[in-house]
């Protein structure tokens, strides 16, 4: 899903704002568009986002993508290699 979206933004300049945009793409994801739609109107979605930065902000994410694992930051967008390679050795540093 991530790879499509890209693709619709950055290559074919969509919206990823316009809600027809986001019902095709949700639909194409077998997403239940009342409950996507419900937590959009009750701000629910916003209010996670919203969560989850603040969250990311107290351990230095300053960007996306940034993943936490076992208390280190990797930040950035790495080729599939790299990045399992630094989840890798992330995990079997003790803790």
């Amino acid at each position: 899903m991530h790879r499509e979206l890209f693709e619709a933004h950055f290559v074919r300049g969509e919206d990823l704002e316009d809600v027809v945009v986001i019902d095709r793409h949700a639909r194409n994801s077998d997403v239940d568009l009342i409950a996507l739609h419900a937590a959009l109107e009750k701000d629910s979605a916003t209010n996670f986002v919203t969560e989850t930065e603040l969250i990311g902000r107290k351990y230095g994410v300053q960007g996306t993508p940034a993943w936490l694992l076992h208390q280190r930051l990797i930040a950035g967008l790495r080729p599939t290699p790299e990045f399992e390679r630094l989840a890798e050795d992330t995990l079997q540093v003790p803790h």
